[in-house]
């Protein structure tokens, strides 16, 4: 008794979908998560996980601050 196409064709989503869920969640680039991916575009996998790194914009906040930290302290 095999799966219907229909439940293969999800199943095998739902596969790759918790394999770019568990990468992101473990602070694997999502440029790399793209390519494993074989988007042909960065932006695909943006669109579908950028909710799955949130902290991505913390992070670039905190590199910008330092960043700001240190020029000022040069000047």
């Amino acid at each position: 008794m095999g799966l219907p196409p229909e439940d293969w064709t999800r199943r095998t989503h739902d596969l790759r979908h918790t394999f770019a869920s568990t990468a992101l969640a473990e602070g694997v680039p999502i440029s790399e998560v793209s390519r494993w991916l074989g988007h042909e575009s960065i932006t695909t996998t943006v669109a579908l996980y950028h909710h799955l790194v949130p902290e991505a914009s913390q992070r670039a906040r905190t590199a910008m601050d330092k960043a700001f930290a240190r020029a000022t302290q040069k000047s």
